[in-house]
C-alpha cells in the first residue's frame, strides 16, 4: 500500500490518512494526559 501511494499519491487519500492520523494522536495525547 504505501509503494502504490508513493507511486501515484492522491491528496484526498493523503489528507483523510492525515486526519486520521491527527484523530489517533490526539487521543493517545489525552490518554496520556489523562494519566
Amino acid at each position: 500500500m504505501m509503494v502504490v501511494e508513493r507511486l501515484r499519491p492522491s491528496p484526498a487519500l493523503l489528507q483523510a490518512n492525515r486526519r486520521r492520523f491527527y484523530r489517533i494522536r490526539s487521543t493517545i495525547f489525552r490518554i496520556i494526559w489523562l494519566r
